[in-house]
């Protein structure tokens, strides 16, 4: 062995053996493994983060709907659910009792889909089960989305997109809720990579006959999204150049959706005693594109858009960080020669825009508006990869707003804080409205205290720190009750008091026993008619 070799672990190598080395290194099959070993990983840390959010957050999933107490629909069923998250759970319910076609079953007026997914998961954790159901799907869907991006661009440009899908989009807040949109993305991402696969198949009626089938499942979770199969049947006519009925591919594709939708008809029959009873739940259907839902409704196609975007916190998460890059992609995608994947998100995503923008429901977190652009999250992420594949400004464009969608999506859902204060935008997340609402139901958690001084230091320190949901935990029941419906206010009187006194603060308190609570003084609580006592 030459002396000019060099050192390697202790074992002198000469030039020529490195080279053989690393040419082993880099052989087909170490390639592969370390490919395989990437995804695992990925795909483990993305199940595992859903997961342990889920776990963490239950029952009290983070709220998005401001002043979310104050409604009745919302405060119902919290903790855990959240306002729709409810009826997708006695879907399952009724699913797993068997009890589906009963005259009161929500399944006559809702989309069964992903509850029925739900199902098992429900029998086995019941509540918590439809969660972590969606923990599930929403990480499959980042898998089938990954899957997708290796059919189009480079290992590693696929591997960086998947991971922003699954952290820096909303889908990390849907991984930890029970809405069933996230099931109708799942769907529609299958349909489109069956689709994809057959355009680069030999086999490729089979993948075509898959994506039909795929596209008939979505009247099961959104029917509004089966027209997919339309413009999958004009793309297959429009890459042959003439329509022919002995186009196996066309063949296919048609009679895979057709299938579905003789299934979909029966249910529906059973369920609701209408063969089309399932077809269009929830009002999920098209609107006249400039009256709106009705012809009181106010609004229309421009103030849906508007408000959408610019009109609610939610419009800014869902639209803004990533509406900006998707002309750009898809005119890079059309250089680039991906004519159909090019026509298949600029037409759904168009589609869908237009859907939410009619959509019979305000454009809110918990309501059917924003919800319904769910599906098409992955077809934003997507034309991202093409034009990080451009020039060095591109790139820099992207980077800019994927710290946006990081900072706004990954952490303004959940970890909130009072508007204004604090690091994480708290808009996006009603912290207080939830502690409220569990304080009301008796849900909250409360602290012992080993002693008096202990619980008035703890008190004020609430006051101090504006923490809505520790002072909650210390009122005495009684307080509780008597406060109820103004409990906001009585928080900022106290700590408006508190911040403005030079006196201690333990004169604004009655009372204070480890036992029992906190017994406040205020005089504020006399102008909101209620009988504690004043400060002296």
């Amino acid at each position: 062995m030459s002396n000019k070799g060099k050192k390697w672990f202790g074992v002198t190598r000469s030039p020529e053996e490195d080279l053989a080395l690393v040419d082993m290194m880099m052989s087909p099959h170490v390639i592969s493994t370390l490919r395989l070993a990437i995804i695992v990983g990925m795909s483990a840390l993305i199940l595992v983060v859903y997961l342990t959010m889920n776990f963490i957050f239950y029952p009290a999933y983070p709220v998005v709907t401001p002043f979310a107490e104050d409604s009745e629909v919302f405060s119902e069923n919290y903790p855990p659910f959240r306002m729709h998250e409810w009826v997708n759970y006695s879907i399952s319910k009724d699913i797993v009792e068997g009890d589906i076609s009963s005259p009161d079953s929500f399944a006559r007026n809702n989309p069964i889909g992903f509850s029925f997914i739900a199902a098992p998961f429900v029998a086995r954790w019941d509540e918590r089960g439809i969660f972590i159901a969606n923990a599930f799907i929403v990480w499959a869907s980042a898998l089938v989305f990954f899957f997708l991006m290796l059919e189009l661009v480079e290992y590693q440009i696929a591997v960086a997109c998947t991971l922003i899908l699954a952290f820096a989009t909303p889908n990390i807040f849907y991984a930890s809720s029970a809405f069933g949109e996230s099931a109708a993305q799942l769907m529609l991402l299958l349909s489109i990579l069956f689709f994809v696969k057959g355009m680069f198949s030999q086999h490729e009626w089979v993948f075509y006959t898959l994506s039909g089938i795929c596209s008939g499942l979505l009247l099961f979770f959104m029917p509004s999204l089966t027209v997919v199969i339309i413009l999958y049947v004009l793309l297959l006519i429009l890459d042959r150049g003439r329509f022919s009925f002995h186009d196996r591919n066309t063949i296919g594709i048609t009679a895979g959706f057709i299938t579905v939708f003789i299934v979909f008809l029966v249910i529906g029959k059973i369920t609701t005693g209408a063969m089309l009873g399932l077809a269009f739940p929830r009002g999920d259907c098209l609107y006249n594109l400039t009256a709106g839902n009705s012809p009181d409704s106010g609004r229309n196609l421009f103030y849906g858009l508007w408000s959408m975007i610019l009109g609610s916190p939610q419009g800014y998460v869902f639209i803004l960080p990533l509406v900006s890059i998707i002309p750009l992609g898809l005119l890079s995608m059309w250089r680039n020669e991906f004519h159909s994947i090019t026509y298949i998100v600029g037409i759904i995503l168009l589609y869908h825009v237009l859907i939410a923008a009619l959509s019979p429901c305000p454009v809110t977190g918990e309501s059917l508006g924003a919800r319904q652009l769910v599906p098409v999250i992955p077809l934003m992420v997507l034309p991202l990869a093409f034009v990080w594949r451009e020039q060095t400004g591109e790139r820099i464009w992207v980077a800019v707003l994927l710290v946006m969608s990081v900072y706004m999506c990954s952490f303004g859902w959940w970890a909130g804080k009072e508007q204004g204060k604090g690091f994480f935008i708290g808009v996006l997340h009603d912290h207080d409205a939830g502690k409220i609402i569990q304080a009301r139901k008796g849900t909250l958690k409360r602290v012992d205290f080993r002693s008096t001084n202990e619980l008035t230091e703890k008190y004020i320190d609430s006051l101090e720190k504006r923490d809505i949901g520790r002072w909650l935990g210390m009122l005495a029941p009684e307080v509780l009750h008597d406060i109820e419906g103004v409990e906001r206010h009585v928080f900022s009187d106290l700590c408006s008091i508190y911040a403005a006194s030079d006196s201690a603060g333990t004169k604004m308190i009655q009372s204070a026993d480890p036992n029992s609570g906190i017994v406040p003084r205020l005089p504020e609580l006399q102008n909101h008619g209620l009988g504690l006592p004043d400060i002296e």
